[in-house]
């Protein structure tokens, strides 16, 4: 084997064992997995603390390439929560990842299966130049009607199960 080609082997390895070692420092750094506190009835995750949480990390995976699933950032001490559905908690999770997942309503009735996400655009109105992006979801109903929640702002109004969505990736930077 050519010398420069083990040394481009070795230089991968290495970069791949410290881009991995980096996630795990950021991860303890951030204290993950991070308790969620939940409330209601159905009881669904602070949506305040999710969004907190998945926020910070995507902004300090710049530059890294570092995988997460929910159970990697999340902890909730019970199986029996719901997850909420925010802005921001379906712009930062890849493509696909709530795909099949039932979708619930912050009072408990199930509307469908998540179909996928929406990008919106709005403008930045008397205040800000620059328009910005929003997102939203839709959903298939027992009828397999697609339907939208809307461009309204999501902040816990609609959730999917925890235990399904626990091992599903969160955050992606590769």
């Amino acid at each position: 084997m050519r010398p420069w080609l083990v040394l481009l082997i070795a230089f991968a390895v290495h970069s791949t064992n410290l881009s991995s070692q980096d996630c795990r420092s950021l991860a303890a750094e951030l204290k993950l997995p991070q308790n969620v506190r939940s409330g209601g009835n159905p009881r669904i995750l602070r949506w305040q603390q999710v969004d907190k949480t998945l926020n910070e990390l995507t902004r300090r995976l710049e530059g890294l390439e570092c995988e997460f699933t929910f159970g990697e950032l999340f902890r909730t001490g019970r199986d029996d929560v719901l997850f909420p559905l925010s802005n921001s908690v379906i712009r930062i999770a890849p493509e696909g990842t709530f795909s099949g997942l039932p979708v619930f309503t912050k009072e408990g009735h199930e509307l469908g299966t998540f179909e996928g996400r929406v990008r919106y655009e709005r403008s930045g109105g008397l205040y800000a130049a620059e328009s910005y992006s929003l997102y939203y979801f839709q959903y298939r109903d027992a009828e397999e009607k697609i339907e939208s929640v809307g461009s309204r702002l999501l902040l816990g109004d609609f959730a999917v199960p925890w235990t399904e969505l626990v091992d599903r990736v969160a955050v992606s930077t590769r």
